[in-house]
C-alpha cells in the first residue's frame, strides 16, 4: 500500500468509531479528528516497510509519542492525558521560539558570515539526509521565508530545517557553502 492509499484508508468511516472530522498531516504522523459522543484524537505513525507502509495507532489514552497534534484539535477534543497536552503546547511555544530566533540572526547578520544550526537527533533515532545517516549534523541556514531552509554542504542539498531537533546555532565568518568547505560525517 502506499503512504496517499494508507492515509485515505485511515481515515475511513469504518476505521474508528463515530464520524471523521479532521485530518492533519505532520512528518509522517497522520493526526486525525473523530466524533462520536464528543470529540476525540487518533494519531497514526506512518511507518515505511519494505513492502509498503504501515502504521501505529496512537490516542491520547495511550498517549502519543510525539506532540506535533494541531492546536484546534486538542482544543476540540476532551482532555485524557494532562500530561500529554502540556509538552504539546510547550513543544509549540519551543518551536516558535527556535523559529523566531533563526529569523531574527539569520535577517541581523553581516556580509561575509552565514548561520549555522545543529541538529540532534532524540537517543537511538538518527537524522537521513539522502544517503548520510547522522546523529548529529550541522546544516547552514539559506533561506527563512516562508520556512527554514538550510544546506547540507557534503551532498549540495537543501532541506526543511526540523526545528524540534534544532540544539545550536551560531554566525561563523566566511562562508562554507562557497569556498569548498565539506564536513566529515559518516555515511550510513
Amino acid at each position: 500500500m502506499t503512504r496517499t492509499e494508507l492515509i485515505h484508508s485511515l481515515i475511513s468511516p469504518e476505521m474508528e468509531e463515530g464520524e471523521f472530522v479532521s485530518k492533519s498531516l505532520r512528518g509522517n504522523t497522520l493526526w486525525t479528528l473523530w466524533k462520536n459522543d464528543a470529540h476525540y484524537i487518533v494519531g497514526y505513525q506512518l511507518v515505511r516497510q519494505e513492502e509498503g507502509w504501515s502504521y501505529i495507532r496512537e490516542t491520547e489514552e495511550t498517549p502519543p509519542s510525539t506532540l506535533t497534534c494541531p492546536k484546534k484539535y486538542l482544543t476540540q477534543a476532551a482532555i485524557l492525558c494532562e500530561g500529554w497536552r502540556t509538552r504539546c503546547e510547550e513543544y509549540t511555544v519551543s518551536k516558535n521560539d527556535i523559529k523566531s530566533r533563526i529569523r531574527d540572526l539569520y535577517n541581523k547578520k553581516e556580509r561575509g558570515t552565514i548561520l549555522r544550526v545543529k541538529l540532534t537527533a532524540k537517543p537511538g533515532y538518527i537524522i537521513r539526509l539522502h544517503d548520510y545517516a547522522l546523529e548529529e549534523v550541522f546544516l547552514y541556514i539559506v533561506s527563512v521565508n516562508p520556512g527554514i531552509e538550510g544546506r547540507f554542504p557534503p551532498n549540495g542539498l537543501r532541506y526543511q530545517i526540523p526545528l524540534r531537533l534544532v540544539t545550536d546555532m551560531s554566525i561563523l565568518e566566511g562562508n562554507p557553502l562557497h569556498s569548498g568547505f565539506i564536513l566529515n560525517p559518516h555515511r550510513g
